[in-house]
């Protein structure tokens, strides 16, 4: 009878020293997926966004360019700014357009003015699933330290007056914060008053930052 009850004690020990080593592993398991989870690399929306495809719409491009990649892509006239002249392709006439980028699956607007077959300056009103740290590295590679920053009531302006890209123009970041800090545009500007279109008004201006 002894023996009988200390075999199934044996048994029953066996069995439930299995079962916890089961429920051990298992829990072991759970807990390296979820620091590995946990610490996994997260890349911001924008990590491979393309710079360059800002590049056709900078001060002093040649419009050719971009009528050449876009017009049968989007590019919207909006009409004569500023001119004396008669229609969009009028040599005194300042125009504005409008493209549609695209960055993954959405598509975000580029405003332009051209004048006498060049660009005169651009606003780009970037995607808010954007985050802010990349596209100031990405900014910060291409034109170097930003040459003024200024903050007020969460949103940043900065400032290269003199970028290493190009000195003659002048290019403004703004940002702005609320649970994340997200861009809200990139723009930039012919800064020579003489090189100007009479009675111009520059897109940064017009959107009134």
């Amino acid at each position: 009878m002894i023996k009988m009850v200390t075999k199934q004690f044996i048994y029953f020990f066996s069995r439930t020293l299995s079962s916890l080593i089961v429920i051990m592993t298992i829990a072991m398991i759970i807990i390296i997926i979820s620091n590995t989870i946990t610490y996994a690399k997260v890349d911001a929306p924008n990590y491979d966004f393309k710079f360059k495809m800002l590049y056709p719409f900078f001060p002093k491009k040649d419009f050719s360019e971009v009528k050449k990649m876009y017009e049968k892509n989007g590019l919207i006239s909006l009409g004569v700014a500023v001119g004396t002249g008669t229609g969009t392709g009028a040599n005194e006439n300042v125009v504005i357009y409008k493209v549609y980028l695209k960055h993954q699956t959405f598509r975000f607007p580029i405003f332009f003015h051209e004048y006498q077959g060049k660009i005169v300056d651009f606003f780009v009103s970037l995607p808010s699933y954007f985050l802010h740290d990349p596209f100031l590295q990405d900014l910060q590679k291409e034109f170097g330290i930003q040459s003024k920053y200024s903050t007020l009531n969460g949103t940043s302006i900065y400032i290269w007056n003199e970028s290493k890209a190009d000195r003659d123009i002048k290019f403004v970041y703004g940002s702005t914060c609320t649970i994340t800090c997200f861009p809200l545009y990139f723009a930039g500007t012919i800064k020579d008053e003489k090189s100007k279109p009479p009675g111009y008004t520059s897109l940064l201006d017009m959107m009134s930052f």
